[in-house]
């Protein structure tokens, strides 16, 4: 998918969105796995003006349903195949983002004219929760901005590629997401659940991706798998 064609997918789904009520700091559930169609309805939100709340299908049950409860989401946005994860979500209206025809799928390509702020939210993410209770975090725009804009110790170039790993739950996606969106990289998504480090480090040489981040134990196992993987920088 090209940039041209995430932006016009994401204006419509912003369209319907506005259309169904959502408004600045509004909170938006959307369980997905790391797929295009989490891009689309992460940048969607955002473009609505709305605050997306990331929720990992593999979630325990009773996490899930705290997370809905506790964030209230106007709409949750989701894959055909996860609906079932939702099973405390039967008073909110779901969507599937892989739908063949969405409700939205004839609605405004152009960008929506909203008035946006850098201190509105822009999402939350919940905590793991092992130290008691799982709590949410929220960011603004400008927070998300200040981490991928302007910094110098993981240099990107538009002819870049990038394999995507962090779970789209986890605070680290959004560097991978927003940090290669904003610099026209190429993404490539580990969809395997379960990842291992031989499993990653050679679907990265098949991808030819030769950029990602991770744990430095799972990065020196993957770099042992091949010698065609060079990543610029461990995260710790």
């Amino acid at each position: 998918m090209t940039y041209a064609e995430l932006n016009q997918k994401a204006n419509q789904l912003a369209h319907f969105l506005i259309e169904q009520g959502i408004r600045p700091d509004t909170p938006v559930g959307i369980c997905t796995e790391r797929s295009i169609e989490m891009i689309v309805g992460q940048l969607g939100i955002l473009k609505a003006g709305g605050v997306y709340v990331p929720i990992d299908a593999d979630f325990p049950r009773p996490r899930i349903d705290f997370i809905l409860r506790d964030t209230a989401p106007r709409l949750i946005l989701t894959q055909q195949h996860l609906q079932a994860a939702l099973s405390d979500s039967r008073m909110v209206s779901v969507q599937c983002l892989d739908s063949a025809a969405p409700p939205w799928h004839s609605y405004s390509t152009e960008n929506p004219d909203l008035p946006q702020s850098s201190n509105q939210l822009a999402y939350i993410i919940y905590t793991s929760g092992s130290s008691g209770e799982s709590k949410g975090v929220a960011l603004t725009h400008q927070g998300v901005v200040r981490l991928v804009k302007g910094q110098d110790y993981a240099p990107f170039d538009p002819a870049q590629r990038y394999l995507a790993l962090a779970s789209p739950s986890f605070d680290a996606i959004i560097f991978e997401l927003w940090g290669r969106c904003s610099t026209a990289v190429v993404a490539s998504f580990f969809l395997t659940a379960g990842l291992k480090p031989i499993a990653w480090g050679i679907s990265s040489a098949k991808r030819r991706s030769p950029a990602a981040s991770s744990p430095p134990g799972f990065l020196i196992k993957s770099l042992i798998t091949t010698r065609r993987l060079s990543l610029l920088y461990p995260r710790c």
